[in-house]
């Protein structure tokens, strides 16, 4: 085989960007956004939901090095990163991140073309334990705090931010699965445990109750719950719960007994408030 020569015009130069992982201090972060002069080149609009976001992450030490880069053009300017380096100021936190410098200005045009990411991957990359189960209860609870009766479709940052607002007790309840012998999923039942918080019930009072259900040790409501979805699962086969029904039916059981009152009929209708 002959070997030729590569054509010097057709050669590719060398890429002049470079990556280094740096400790960005609040100042330093500062000093890349005034680059920007509000906006940079090509950069999304603010969401300030998101900076709270990042914010709330940092200060809460659940920012990690997980191989995003943070881009710096030429000249300077923010390509890449904006709402990190602005919850960096705003966390008054100094951080470790990979960042990249010299990128070129036309490569904003390029960035994140791939398959966005699942509301799942996004929780998972913040460090989250039971992002899955997170991901899908926020859904829930939007479902049951605006008294809808169909579950509430959501973007991820709109998840992320409801996250941010009842984090300490959606990480609290992540995990249980103590209704799915019942066939109910435990995203929906974590959303019915966060509702119940926020409707001004203990934690305590609220996780002693759904124990004492999965264990058996029923109160005469519980009787009546577990009766209710039990012939439910059976008129629907293979079919999943309604999750406006599912949820209804618990909260207006966990409420009589919270009241210490008792019910002979246990129903819950598609025209009632969840917590009428």
């Amino acid at each position: 085989m002959v070997s030729k020569e590569a054509d010097p015009k057709k050669t590719k130069q060398p890429n002049p960007m470079k990556a280094i992982i740096i400790i960005i201090t609040p100042e330093q972060a500062k000093r890349w956004l005034e680059k920007n002069n509000g906006g940079g080149r090509g950069n999304r609009p603010v969401s300030q939901r998101q900076v709270n976001f990042l914010t709330d992450s940092i200060l809460r030490g659940q920012w990690v090095l997980n191989g995003e880069t943070i881009k710096i053009g030429k000249d300077g300017s923010v390509i890449d990163g904006q709402h990190r380096l602005m919850a960096i100021v705003r966390a008054n936190r100094s951080v470790e991140s990979l960042v990249v410098f010299d990128c070129e200005p036309e490569c904003y045009s390029t960035i994140d073309q791939g398959r966005a990411r699942t509301a799942r991957e996004a929780f998972r990359n913040l460090d989250i334990k039971n992002a899955k189960s997170i991901a899908a209860g926020t859904c829930i609870l939007k479902m049951l705090l605006t008294n809808n009766k169909s579950r509430t479709s959501l973007s991820t940052d709109e998840r992320l931010a409801i996250y941010q607002n009842h984090a300490s007790v959606l990480d609290a309840f992540a995990g249980y699965r103590r209704f799915y012998p019942w066939g109910v999923n435990p995203a929906l039942e974590l959303g019915i445990m966060v509702f119940l918080s926020h409707a001004g019930y203990s934690e305590t009072a609220i996780n002693d109750w759904f124990k004492s259900f999965a264990d058996d040790r029923h109160d005469a409501n519980q009787r009546l719950l577990n009766r209710a979805l039990r012939n439910e699962k059976a008129n629907l086969g293979t079919k999943s719960f309604d999750d406006w029904w599912v949820a209804g039916i618990i909260i207006k059981a966990f409420r009589l007994s919270a009241s210490g009152l008792e019910t002979k009929q246990l129903r819950f209708g598609v025209e009632e408030n969840y917590l009428n």
